[in-house]
């Protein structure tokens, strides 16, 4: 099953067009969109449909190792780099541990 995850800019957003189907770019772009915005799960299909919201937009210690890996084997594509700066310091220095 594949998923969209839709940033959303608050509770009278109702746009599902932003967002990505990698769930750590969707917390990245939403971590940048305000202290309202949360994550609307949808489920592809012929008719999307939201099944679950996502209000914890943390990036996890193992979620950053997975874009560190992924940087490291060059499988990132630069256009979904939207990390804090926080969130680069620590991919940057768990990509030190893997080399």
């Amino acid at each position: 099953m594949a998923f969209w995850y839709a940033v959303m800019l608050g509770a009278g957003d109702n746009d599902w067009g932003y967002g990505s189907e990698n769930i750590i770019v969707a917390k990245a772009k939403a971590q940048n969109c305000g202290d309202e915005a949360y994550i609307e799960v949808i489920e592809n299909g012929k008719d999307p449909v939201a099944v679950d919201e996502i209000h914890d937009l943390e990036i996890t210690d193992e979620e950053i190792r997975e874009v560190a890996e992924k940087l490291a084997t060059g499988d990132w594509n630069s256009s979904d780099f939207h990390f804090s700066v926080e969130d680069i310091d620590r991919i940057l220095a768990a990509m030190a541990e893997i080399q």
